[in-house]
């Protein structure tokens, strides 16, 4: 795994989700692009994306037992292959996906959204 993917349908969708603090548990990709198209999201407005990031962190260390610090951003693989074995896991066992989106790693990496 050379690299993070980040902008895709799903993750884009699922950034939409976080943003708006949505917990709908969605079971593949074309039922999260018809839900989120069916929830009419508005225009993100900053304290979306906040929230957003606060609710990507609370996944990350609640549901993957990961505690995010600035210093990870530089080498994110170990986490992000942790992240998707625990969501391949996650799908075998209940057939549904948990809602993150890894946008936040980009937009932390780039100190458009700082730690506090």
């Amino acid at each position: 795994m050379n690299g993070l993917l980040l902008l895709s349908y799903p993750c884009v969708e699922a950034f939409h989700m976080n943003c708006y603090l949505d917990d709908k548990v969605i079971k593949n990709r074309s039922e999260l692009k018809k839900y989120v198209k069916a929830s009419k999201y508005g225009f993100l407005q900053v304290n979306n994306l906040l929230d957003g990031c606060k609710k990507f962190l609370d996944i990350l260390q609640n549901t993957f037992n990961v505690e995010l610090v600035q210093d990870d951003l530089d080498s994110f693989s170990e986490i992000n292959k942790h992240i998707f074995n625990l969501e391949n896991d996650h799908y075998n066992h209940s057939k549904c996906y948990y809602i993150l989106s890894l946008i936040f790693v980009a937009l932390l990496d780039l100190g458009l959204i700082e730690f506090y």
